[in-house]
């Protein structure tokens, strides 16, 4: 069958019993700085962790470097420095608090933190840009 809550349908429900559940896709809001380079598109997060946010971290060096070009974050040709230490996330990150003539994009090869924070933010990539979120479920099909 198919339902409809008020002019919106949602397609088809699965019933069991004749008790449905319908999910809908939004998009999400509040998405982190985003932007798309050949080698996919990368996200900066303030909180929480890549995983959190159901990202993946960038674990390339070289990629890390294309990830701070393609985000405005570091200049054309920039090579990701190393600054690896247990208190930083792990993978490629961004330091918010060094002056704008600093290097800020680094990259951490030690990985055991995953930690993102106000000042030093998560370089992520493959996030998801919408959701399926709950919308209703009660007796829909009969």
């Amino acid at each position: 069958c198919n339902v409809s809550v008020g002019y919106k349908s949602y397609g088809a429900c699965s019933s069991t019993n004749y008790d449905s559940v319908i999910y809908r896709k939004v998009r999400l809001t509040g998405v982190p700085s985003t932007a798309c380079g050949p080698s996919g598109c990368y996200y900066t997060y303030s909180s929480e962790s890549c995983t959190a946010n159901e990202c993946e971290y960038v674990y390339d060096r070289s990629e890390c470097a294309l990830a701070g070009v393609s985000l405005g974050l570091a200049p054309e040709g920039y090579a990701s420095s190393d600054f690896s230490t247990a208190a930083y996330p792990k993978g490629c990150y961004f330091i918010t608090t060094l002056p704008s003539n600093f290097p800020r994009v680094k990259f951490n090869a030690v990985n055991t933190s995953d930690r993102c924070t106000a000042n030093i933010n998560c370089m992520c990539k493959n996030c998801p840009t919408a959701r399926h979120v709950l919308h209703a479920s009660g007796k829909y099909c009969a």
